[in-house]
Formats: C-alpha cells, structure tokens, sequence
C-alpha cells in the first residue's frame, strides 16, 4: 500500500516514518512506541509522487551528528538519515528524505 511520508524527530533522534504516527498507550509520540514502519534501511523504494509519477529510487543511509541542549545541558547525538539522490543538469544532489515529508509523496510500504 502506498504511505506518506512522516518525519519525526526526538531530542535529535531523526527518523522518517512510512505512514502516520500513532501516541502510545502511555500517551507518548516516542519513535520506540511506534507502529509505523521506520524508513531505517537503505535500499530500492518505490516512490509515489504528486503528480502520479512513480518510480523506483535508492535509500541510501547517511550519518548525521547533532548537539541538543536540555536544561542547561548539552547532549552529542547522532545516527543515519535517509537520502536519495537526484541528478538534474549532469550534477547529482543527494535530497533527505525528511523534506518529502507532507508533500504529498508517499513510499510503497508492504508491511
């Protein structure tokens, strides 16, 4: 089935959801709590995209790092976000998956 992309993000934890997220019994949004597929593996995705293209693309997984500040404190926090790559005029650009999130492109999901 074709799912839209969610992007979620906690204290620095970035992921990419395939499909809407859903508040755990307890109440939360924790990523841990979730039961919706993580785009967490890299590999060959079939794309959906508004204007009824589709078409099978490469995840790949990129490491990222960051700092989050709490309470006067500050943590190093890092891991792997997906891109895909684009080629426009010869030059290849790799896009995070995370700026398709609420446009209206949505991932085939199996699961």
């Amino acid at each position: 089935m074709w799912a839209e992309l969610t992007y979620g993000n906690d204290w620095g934890r970035r992921y990419v959801l395939m499909g809407p997220r859903h508040m755990s019994k307890a109440g939360t949004w924790g990523v841990s709590h979730e039961r919706t597929p993580v785009l967490d593996k890299a590999g060959d995705y079939r794309f959906l995209w508004p204007d009824g293209h589709e078409e099978t693309i490469a995840v790949q997984m990129l490491p990222y790092s960051d700092t989050v500040g709490d309470m006067g404190h500050d943590y190093n926090v890092s891991g792997h976000e997906p891109f895909i790559a684009r080629i426009e005029h010869g030059m290849e650009f790799l896009v995070p998956v995370r700026t398709l999130c609420g446009k209206g492109v949505k991932i085939w999901c199996s699961a």
